[in-house]
C-alpha cells in the first residue's frame, strides 16, 4: 500500500494534492484508494490495505478533533487504536491529543519493520523504525509539506528536495511548528565473552523468533531466494515453524544464474518458483526498477532487477509476505571489503565499519526493497534486521563473524547456525556471491547500455531522466 499526508500552507486545499500523489504511486491492479480531509490536512493511501500489512484507523477525541493514522496492525493496537470498520470511529480521551507521545512509547516497544503516518488537530507526523526497514519521506514547498512512501509522489507536487525520514525518528509539522522525536538509535556495543556455540545458538534463537513475529498467524510464506547461505537460513527456518515456504528467484539470459538456487531448493526440499528473463525483457525490468526506486545507481539498479522479477512473480501467486535475507552481510561479515577493513584497521576497524554499513541500511538497501516490495503490493521483511537480532548480532566478537584476515569464507558464526539447523554442508559452505553477478543482472545490464552506446552509469542516468522528466517539469515550476 502507497500512503501519502498532506499539510497545506495558507488557503491551499490539501485533498486534491493527496490525490494526486497517490496518483503517481497507482499501480495497475490497485482496487482501493481513500482520502480524509480535516481542517488543513489530508491523508489517504492506494493499493490494497491487507496487501502490506498495514491498516487504517481513525478516532474522535472526545469534544475535540479527529485523529486518522495508517501503520502496522500492531503498532495501532500497541498505542491503542482499532482499525476503521462497520461499527463506526472509536473515541479516544482527551489525552490522547498528543500522539506524538502517545506513539512514541507504542513504537518503542514493536519489533519489526514500520512506517507511519498520522495527522490530528491541524497537524501532520511520520515515522519509522529504528532500522529502518519501512520508506518513508517528506519534504516541503510554499504551499504543503508532505509525507509519502516513495519520492515521486512528493515530486508530483513540487516539492523538488526530498528527505528520507529518518530511522527511529518521529517527524511533526504543524501550523509554523516543527517538532522531532529520536524514539531510538542502534549504539555500537562492546563485544560480549562469547564461545561460537553460544553466540550460533543464541542467533538461532532469536532468528526463530524473528521469522515467527513476522510471520505471525500466516499458513505460508515466500522467501527471496538466491541458493546462498543468507536466504537458506531464513527459508530453513521458515519450514522449521511449520509454515508453508515457497522459495522464488530470478536470472538474466539463459538457465546459469538459476543453478545454485535451483540445487539449494532441492537440498532444503522446498519448492522453487523461477523465471529467466530474456535480453529483449530486460531492459522492461531496468526500466520498471528505477522507476520503484527512484534511482540510477548501478549497484542498486542491478541488485534490485532480480529482486523485481522475484517479487513479481510472488505477486502473481498472491503471496503477501516474502521474507529475505538482507542484512545478514553486514551483521556477520559477508562481504570481502571488510577483510580489506580487518587488514588496515584490526578488529576494532572492522567493528566500526560493519556497524556504519549496518546503521546505514535503512538509507540506501532498504529503501531499494521497500519500495520494490510497495510497488509489487507485497510486504518485504528481513528477519535478520529484528532489532533485538540487530542488536545481539552487534555484540559479537569480530573473531567469531571472521577467523583473521585471510578468511575468504567468512560469516563464521553464521556458518555455525546453519549447522544447527541441520542445513545441508554444501549450502554451509558456499562462498559469498552478489545478486548482481549470481543472477548476471549487471552483465545484461551492460549490454543494454552498450547498445545505445553507453556507460552503463551514463545509460542509467538518461533512463532516469526520461521517466522522470514530468516530475522534474513539476518540481521546477512549483510558484
Amino acid at each position: 500500500m502507497s500512503v501519502v499526508g498532506v499539510i497545506a500552507e495558507g488557503s491551499y486545499d490539501p485533498d486534491p494534492s493527496a490525490r494526486k500523489a497517490l496518483d503517481s504511486m497507482r499501480m495497475p491492479l490497485d482496487r482501493e484508494s481513500r482520502v480524509i480531509a480535516g481542517e488543513n490536512t489530508a491523508l489517504g493511501f492506494v493499493g490494497s490495505l491487507s496487501a502490506v500489512g498495514k491498516e487504517l484507523a481513525k478516532a474522535q477525541i472526545e469534544g475535540g478533533p479527529q485523529i486518522v493514522l495508517v501503520a502496522t496492525p500492531e503498532l495501532l493496537r500497541d498505542a491503542g487504536f482499532n482499525p476503521v470498520d462497520d461499527s463506526g470511529d472509536c473515541r479516544v480521551s482527551e489525552g490522547m491529543l498528543d500522539i506524538l507521545d502517545m506513539l512514541s512509547e507504542s513504537a518503542i516497544r514493536r519489533r519489526g519493520g514500520w512506517s507511519l503516518i498520522g495527522a490530528v488537530g491541524g497537524r501532520i507526523l511520520g515515522g519509522r523504525d529504528i532500522v529502518g526497514q519501512s520508506p518513508l519521506f517528506w519534504g516541503s514547498n510554499r504551499r504543503f509539506t508532505a509525507f509519502a512512501s516513495s519520492r515521486k509522489a512528493l515530486w508530483s507536487l513540487g516539492i523538488s528536495s526530498v528527505n528520507c525520514v529518518p530511522e527511529g525518528t518521529f517527524v511533526e509539522f504543524g501550523k509554523r511548528s516543527h517538532r522531532r522525536r529520536r524514539i531510538g538509535e542502534l549504539a555500537r556495543p562492546k563485544p560480549q565473552s562469547l564461545s561460537q556455540d553460544q553466540a550460533a545458538a543464541e542467533l538461532l534463537e532469536l532468528l526463530r523468533s524473528s521469522v515467527k513475529a513476522v510471520v505471525q498467524n500466516s499458513k505460508m510464506v515466500g522467501v527471496l531466494f538466491s541458493g546462498g547461505l543468507d536466504s537458506s537460513i531464513v527459508a530453513a527456518a521458515a519450514d522449521d515453524l511449520g509454515i508453508e515456504t515457497k522459495l522464488y528467484t530470478a536470472a538474466f539470459e539463459d538457465l546459469s544464474g538459476l543453478a545454485s538456487a535451483e540445487r539449494a531448493a532441492g537440498l532444503l526440499g522446498l519448492n522453487l518458483e523461477a523465471e529467466v528473463v530474456s535480453l529483449d525483457e530486460a531492459e522492461d525490468v531496468l526500466r520498471r526498477v528505477v522507476w520503484e526506486i527512484e534511482s540510477s545507481d548501478p549497484l542498486q539498479v542491478c541488485v534490485g532487477m532480480p529482486i523485481e522479477v522475484a517479487t513479481k512473480i510472488a505477486a502473481s501467486r498472491e503471496e503477501r509476505l516474502l521474507l529475505s535475507g538482507s542484512g545478514a552481510d553486514e551483521l556477520f561479515g559477508g562481504y570481502s571489503k571488510y577483510l580489506e577493513a580487518y587488514r588496515m584497521f584490526g578488529e576494532d576497524g572492522v567493528a566500526d565499519r560493519m556497524f556504519q554499513d549496518i546503521v546505514g541500511l535503512g538509507r540506501r538497501d532498504l529503501l531499494r526493497d521497500g519500495a520494490i516490495g510497495e510497488a509489487n503490493r507485497v510486504q518485504l521483511s528481513a528477519p535478520f534486521l529484528d532489532l533485538e537480532l540487530v542488536r545481539f548480532g552487534l555484540e559479537i566478537p569480530i573473531a567469531l563473524k571472521l577467523e583473521g584476515m585471510g578468511d575468504n569464507l567468512r560469516k563464521r558464526v553464521l556458518r555455525r547456525t546453519a549447522r544447527m539447523m541441520e542445513i545441508p554442508e554444501e549450502i554451509v559452505d558456499l562462498p559469498k556471491k552478489a545478486a548482481q553477478y549470481s543472477s548476471r543482472s549487471l552483465a545484461v545490464a551492460k549490454k543494454l547500455a552498450k547498445g545505445e552506446g553507453l556507460s552503463l552509469r551514463g545509460y542509467l542516468e538518461s533512463t532516469f531522466k526520461k521517466i522522470f522528466s514530468q516530475y522534474c517539469s513539476e518540481a521546477s515550476t512549483e510558484p
